[in-house]
């Protein structure tokens, strides 16, 4: 049995095992990013951006839902009654943290025969409380605003909405803020004061409900990667090959310990643990390129499913398909208070082919190619300074062929690596003990991706 104190299994190099043998273990977690970074420049830029240990395969963190956001605007399709229950459903993480219970919003639409109640252009609803579990869905019951005074409407206190034949856009504007538990239990013609910004308290007023905004906390899942080879007695010995043989079988699995890494990055979908099995399979949770809309990490900047984040390149005006670029690029950068105002977007041969053909037709677009410094570790960026922030284009050698049309946009101040305690990326040698004529020697990595603020994040489509 190995003694794995961290003085003799790291500090040596070496952990020491009851019958006296050792095994050579060599961790090279802070400098395996300097090892063929193009091939895997996810992994090289999250391991080089930021990397903590952690001493469980189930690691968590906290976020935090601001108060940023005092109206939002919602797009809803033609011929749809939306939202249906009395509730509405937002498709970012960054529109939620507008709703609260117990906060009176000002809803109005825009667009052909579009309607609220029963055609009032403009209606008060109170929150109530979330629908479900998920936390962008929200039920709402009309009211009427006097004199700083709400009381719960005297007709049926639902939600109705209707877009008509064409689209429409529905908008909420924050207005005050009652007590979250007269919001959910308010009778017909109950009034209480609502307070707020715009509002003010009257002079000796009781203290008022507490905020119910969230702390939100997510975890994630390491997963053990393992990659090991043999070389031969008479071949490592060997005066003509032997080192060299090896050598090539150190590097070689070392970039296929890598690019499995990097594979499981990219594809992975929703976490995966089985905890009723003594020695469970665990899988983390990826970005989720190549699975269904909303499965993986990125639930909001969806390119999988959502059209804001799919660019028609193919356009024959230059001028739209800029327009169109730039459009993106906005939504893209929405949430500008917890993500940077700079994105990595890992993509294929045929998005950059797209990206400069459309950057040639356009009138002042500019798209900068260089050999990245710092954090880009040497790899070859092409940046194209949007409206709002700027994209740094890399090539990415795993998005070709089936996933071509993808790409995927990473903040990375908000995106990390973590590896288990004692297991970031190691060679342990001679791990077969059992008479075999050679030496068994394995590359073991077990970590996972702590990837904050998913809606900071994007997965792209050509269309």
């Amino acid at each position: 049995m190995a003694d794995n104190a961290i003085g003799k299994a790291y500090g040596s190099g070496y952990a020491e095992f009851t019958d006296g043998s050792t095994k050579q273990i060599l961790e090279l977690g802070k400098k395996v990013h300097y090892f063929n970074p193009s091939a895997t420049p996810l992994f090289t830029l999250l391991g080089r951006m930021g990397k903590r240990s952690t001493p469980v395969p189930k690691f968590e963190w906290m976020e935090d839902e601001h108060f940023i956001k005092r109206s939002i605007k919602v797009s809803v399709a033609a011929t749809v009654a939306m939202p249906a229950s009395g509730s509405i459903v937002v498709n970012r993480q960054a529109q939620a943290e507008l709703i609260e219970v117990g906060n009176i919003y000002k809803a109005s639409v825009s667009g052909t025969n579009a309607q609220v109640n029963g055609g009032t252009a403009s209606v008060y609803h109170i929150c109530t409380g979330q629908d479900s579990a998920d936390s962008k869905k929200f039920t709402f019951k009309t009211v009427t605003l006097s004199n700083n005074v709400a009381t719960m409407a005297a007709a049926a206190a639902v939600w109705s909405y209707s877009s008509g034949t064409a689209g429409a856009t529905l908008s909420l504007e924050f207005i005050g803020t009652a007590d979250s538990e007269w919001a959910n239990n308010a009778a017909t013609n109950d009034t209480i004061s609502i307070h707020g910004a715009s509002h003010g308290y009257a002079e000796g007023a009781d203290l008022q409900g507490m905020s119910s905004k969230k702390v939100r906390r997510l975890a994630n899942y390491t997963q053990i990667f393992r990659e090991p080879y043999q070389i031969t007695r008479t071949a490592k010995v060997s005066k003509q090959y032997g080192e060299q043989e090896y050598a090539r079988l150190q590097a070689r699995k070392l970039a296929q310990l890598k690019g499995n890494i990097e594979w499981a990055l990219l594809t992975n979908g929703n976490s995966v643990a089985d905890a009723s099995a003594e020695a469970p399979r665990r899988r983390f949770a990826g970005f989720g390129i190549g699975g269904a809309a909303g499965v993986g990490v990125i639930k909001s900047c969806d390119g999988r499913g959502d059209a804001d984040y799919q660019w028609d390149s193919d356009n024959s005006t230059p001028k739209t398909v800029i327009d169109g670029l730039d459009a993106m690029i906005a939504n893209i950068f929405q949430d500008s208070i917890s993500g940077s105002m700079s994105k990595a977007v890992f993509c294929s041969n045929k998005w950059l082919k797209q990206l400069v053909a459309a950057v040639r037709g356009s009138a002042g677009a500019q798209f900068e190619a260089g050999m990245g410094k710092d954090i880009k570790a040497g790899l070859r960026v092409s940046s194209y300074m949007g409206p709002v922030g700027q994209l740094d284009f890399i090539q990415h050698p795993f998005l070709e062929g089936v996933h071509e049309d993808y790409a995927l946009a990473v903040d990375f101040g908000n995106a990390e690596m973590r590896a288990l305690a004692q297991s970031d990326v190691q060679l342990r040698k001679d791990v077969v003990k059992n008479g075999q004529d050679g030496e068994t020697d394995e590359w073991l990595y077990e970590g996972g991706p702590e990837i904050r603020n998913e809606q900071t994040h994007a997965i792209l489509k050509l269309v």
